[in-house]
């Protein structure tokens, strides 16, 4: 019978064989001057240990990141063995070479992905390649000038080519089972070999250290003083009366350190003193006296050892000597990484513990009966029962407690055999009736003669993956219910792009034909059934294409197609393959999306000749400021570049372009690109006018799009400043001509006043007779005439006056309380005559409780003259002029005067209301006047914050309405009743 080794076992062996390289670099390392190339090969073989450890667990963890890991381990290893391999011949490593390393060793799990396939737990195929820094190794000791003298170099060479081509035939070998666990029993003997080869070559250079420094101690004490210099530990010599012989650098930097200054003759008593006092040791800190005291104590005594924490935290072995003169010999070793190391250790070990405890696993073990012994205490936590419940038990008597009593012991049959075993699944049901799924692995132990003393393995509760495997066994049993139920067409095909499933819409598709369609076809044949049935309307000559592509489109499995049938409908194929090779394929109607489709492209074209036809340049940025779209007149007005005008152009280089040509005169360029893209970015600017190189003005304005990026416009606005500057020029020119007019009329008005006054005075002196009388009546008609013609002409330079205050804004307002009823009275008082004389009835309607109003009383009573002068002047004979007030809901009070005269058309109305204007302008008119009596009205109320409204119509009459807003209403009142007319 052939000899097997577990695979799991052979693995353990090929941690335990890198540990033991590693363990024995680390031995070695603390000799005395042990090479540096030991550290190398220490952090090699430790990594190499660590990546088989994961190897080991990643089959029990079920992850392949363990096995990525053990991957990168691997690589660092073998990085590490070559530059052990060059330190050790006297090569050094700088720093870049480090870093690449790490590099190379992190980077290495990546490319590994690709080589391992599917399967990363089972196809370790890069671990071969650790050979290739294994065989450089070996070569390089072959090579160099010691190694043709030694023998232990040469054959470390050999073993490192061994175990470097071992490395390399181990991916070719592991795809036989029987062979893969002899790979990692060889790779164990080699290692064990090699770190014993290793082992030789270090300890022969130590050998010929040792001997070259024994012969320089022996040549001189000179040396041998140098030699206590050298060494890291603190040494310190003292005679048979305990004062101080010798001591060593260290030994005097130490306690140099704490301000103890170590001078030969000093008595040790004297020196432990001066250690208490100055605080050096942790310990003494407190208890000086008795500290020396127990400190006397064991330095007398010697021979042992003691470990001392120092005050500033290192931790250090001292180790005293009795000498063969009486005297004493004083080490301190510096143990502080030592400790940091242990208690890392210990660390370590609660972390296990904490893991084992935290695991899903429970161990267990048989006798040779297969009857269990020892059950890990875990079992409570996982399985919810007592250790008791399986001890004294054995392996067969857990299928009397299966629901499958018969099959469960049909499978533990096999335990007989005496053969290990893995992943055994069984379900057992409870004390509490509950069904816990368990799956064992175990493997047989046997004692040193070979004898069977049972089984030792693991077992892990699999319920939860039991239950989900059930649940997506009923999850799949739903799904085909739901595929069977969408709306749409739906096909599976397998690896082999077979038809494994379909649904009634599927089959659908292939019309006359669908009958025809049957799991296990192959995608081919229902590419050509369903071109027979007619349902795909092709041209002979297209077939081959289509085929072609709907070939192309399945095989890439996550693209979608567009197909038409025979009826006009569209369908939208999508298909998308899953990670174990399988094709779903959906066949959606898509008729309403591709004539939807069709007009949004449809009114895509209009819209881009919309506003490729607009009168303004527009452009749309996105969130980032890059060009998304524009029309062509964008580009024409900025005179850009093809280049800069193509989407995803950035608007900093369009802003750089214009800036460069001018567009924003003299400027930082990179300030006002920032700036305007800045102001692009936050939208704090929504207008602004660019003059571009030619002379033209651009009106730019931006708006934010809901996506972030912003919408940009381009008005070219040339002609309206240009217009804007003439009216700008008019308008100054028409304010210089009223400055000039207004100061015109203030001179003629004063020269035609004082003539003016004197016709008066004199006219109105003679037709009084004030000095004799008038002979002639025809004279006193004249002297009237004058008089009148006079009066007439002061009251008409008054007017013009008052109106070119108005139109200069100069009007002054004397303000007072004003009785609105008494200003009405005193106001149809002075026009009466005039009424009486046209024969035209004056009617007044003023409210008692009418309230005052804050204003002019001068410009009140200036407004009413005017309003009833004019409504006389057009009211024909027998006609009436009405004059009202009231005060409004609104708060307002209005002055209205109304009369029958013969009325206005609207257009007459807008004329009668500007300056000088006449309704019958011909120089036969039959009323006269200046044209400003409803103007300078106007300005009058104006001025007083109100408003003239005006309703005429012609042949019936007009009423003009004075308003005066609210604020100007003192006590205001709600409106009586209104009196009799007066």
């Amino acid at each position: 019978m052939s000899m097997s080794i577990p695979l799991d076992t052979a693995t353990l062996g090929a941690v335990l064989g890198s540990a033991v390289l590693a363990f024995a670099m680390l031995l070695a390392q603390a000799l005395p001057q042990a090479p540096r190339a030991l550290t190398w090969w220490a952090a090699a073989f430790s990594a190499q240990t660590a990546a088989f450890g994961s190897l080991l667990l990643a089959p029990v963890a079920g992850d392949a990141l363990l096995v990525w890991m053990a991957e990168a381990l691997q690589a660092g290893s073998g990085l590490l063995i070559v530059a052990g391999v060059w330190r050790f011949l006297g090569g050094t490593i700088d720093r870049r070479a480090v870093v690449a390393g790490v590099v190379a060793a992190l980077l290495w799990p990546a490319a590994s992905v690709g080589l391992h396939g599917e399967e990363p737990l089972s196809e370790p195929v890069l671990f071969g390649l650790l050979g290739v820094p294994q065989v450089v190794a070996g070569v390089a000791f072959l090579l160099a000038r010691d190694g043709r003298r030694e023998v232990a170099h040469r054959v470390a060479g050999i073993l490192f080519i061994v175990s470097g081509m071992h490395g390399l035939a181990a991916p070719v070998l592991q795809d036989w089972e029987s062979l893969l666990p002899w790979l990692y029993v060889s790779h164990q003997v080699l290692s064990i070999l090699l770190a014993v080869a290793l082992l030789v070559v270090v300890l022969r250079r130590l050998q010929t250290l040792a001997e070259a420094e024994t012969a320089r101690a022996n040549r001189t004490q000179a040396q041998f003083l140098d030699a206590v210099e050298s060494i890291n530990d603190a040494f310190s010599l003292f005679d048979a009366s305990d004062r101080l012989v010798l001591s060593n650098r260290r030994y005097r930097e130490t306690m140099a350190r704490f301000g103890i200054t170590v001078v030969p003759g000093m008595t040790f008593q004297e020196l432990v003193e001066r250690s208490a006092d100055s605080g050096m040791i942790s310990d003494s800190l407190g208890r000086r006296d008795a500290w020396i005291a127990e400190r006397l104590r064991a330095h007398a005594a010697a021979g042992g050892q003691m470990e001392q924490r120092l005050a500033d935290g290192s931790v250090v072995m001292l180790r005293e000597y009795v000498t063969s003169e009486g005297g004493r010999v004083s080490v301190r070793s510096d143990i502080t990484e030592s400790k940091r190391a242990e208690q890392a250790l210990q660390d370590s070990q609660e972390r296990f513990k904490d893991l084992a405890e935290a695991a899903s696993d429970w161990f267990w073990e048989t006798d040779g009966d297969l009857r269990f012994t020892f059950v890990s205490p875990r079992v409570r936590s996982v399985m919810g029962v007592e250790v008791t419940h399986f001890l004294g038990r054995t392996l067969l008597d857990l299928a009397d407690a299966a629901p499958d009593a018969a099959a469960t012991r049909r499978r533990l049959e096999r335990l007989h055999d005496r053969q290990p075993f893995r992943d055994l699944d069984l379900a057992q049901t409870l004390p509490d009736g509950r069904v816990k799924h368990l799956r064992i692995s175990g493997r047989p132990v046997s004692d040193k003669l070979g004898r069977f003393l049972g089984f030792r393995g693991t077992a892990t509760d699999v319920s939860a993956e039991v239950d989900a495997r059930a649940a997506a066994q009923w999850a799949q049993h739903q799904l085909m219910d739901a595929i069977n139920c969408i709306s749409d067409g739906f096909a599976l095909w397998g690896p082999d792009d077979r038809l494994v499933l379909f649904n009634e819409n599927y089959r659908i598709l292939f019309g006359p034909a669908a009958a025809k369609v049957r799991p296990g076809m192959s995608f081919d044949e229902l590419l050509a059934l369903q071109l027979e049935s007619g349902n795909v309307p092709l041209a002979p000559s297209d077939r081959d294409t289509w085929i072609a592509a709907r070939r192309e489109n399945h095989g890439r499995g996550s693209s979608g197609m567009e197909m038409m049938l025979r009826d006009g409908r569209w369908l939208l194929v999508s298909e998308h393959r899953t990670p174990d090779g399988y094709v779903a394929s959906v066949y959606t109607d898509a008729t309403v999306l591709k004539r939807r489709e069709q007009e949004v492209a449809q009114q895509g074209a209009r819209l881009g000749t919309i506003l490729d036809n607009m009168p303004q340049g527009i452009a749309v940025f996105d969130a980032e400021t890059r060009l998304v779209d524009h029309n062509r007149l964008f580009r024409r007005m900025l005179g850009l570049p093809l280049d800069l005008a193509r989407p995803g152009a950035a608007y900093a280089d369009i802003i750089r372009h214009l800036a460069e040509t001018g567009t924003f005169g003299a400027c930082d360029i990179d300030g006002c690109v920032a700036e305007k893209v800045e102001a692009l970015r936050l939208l704090s600017r929504d207008r602004a006018e660019w003059t571009m190189p030619d002379g033209t003005v651009l009106e730019v304005r931006r708006a934010a799009m809901p996506d972030g990026g912003a919408l940009t416009t381009y008005i070219d606005i040339t002609s309206r400043k240009r217009n804007e500057i003439i009216l700008r020029e008019a308008k100054e020119a028409a304010e210089r001509g009223n400055r000039a007019k207004a100061a015109f009329l203030a001179n003629v008005s004063h020269e035609l006043r004082t003539p003016l006054n004197a016709i008066i005075g004199f006219s109105e002196a003679i037709s009084s007779e004030l000095f004799g009388p008038i002979a002639n009546p025809t004279y006193k008609e004249y002297i009237k005439d004058i008089f009148d013609s006079g009066t007439h002409l002061l009251n008409l330079i008054n007017d013009i006056l008052d109106m070119s205050k108005a139109e200069a804004g100069r009007i002054d307002l004397d303000e007072e309380p004003v009785d609105i009823a008494a200003a009405i009275d005193q106001s149809v008082r002075m026009v009466r005559k005039r009424a009486e004389g046209a024969r035209v009835a004056l009617q007044v309607e003023v409210p008692e409780a009418l309230p005052l109003l804050r204003g002019d009383e001068r410009r009140i009573k200036q407004i009413l003259l005017n309003l009833m002068s004019n409504a006389i002047k057009f009211t024909d004979i027998g006609g009436r002029v009405e004059v009202s007030a009231e005060l409004r809901p609104d708060g307002r009070l209005a002055l209205r005067v109304a009369d029958t005269g013969i009325g206005m058309t609207a257009e007459d109305l807008d004329k009668a209301m500007e300056p000088f204007g006449q309704v019958d302008s011909r120089l036969a008119r039959r009323y006269e006047g200046t044209g400003l009596g409803l103007p300078l009205t106007k300005a009058l109320v104006v001025q007083h914050g109100g408003d003239l409204e005006a309703e005429s119509a012609p042949g019936v009459g007009t009423a003009i309405t004075a308003l005066f807003p609210a604020d100007r209403v003192l006590h205001a009142a709600l409106p009586a009743e209104t009196l009799p007319a007066r």
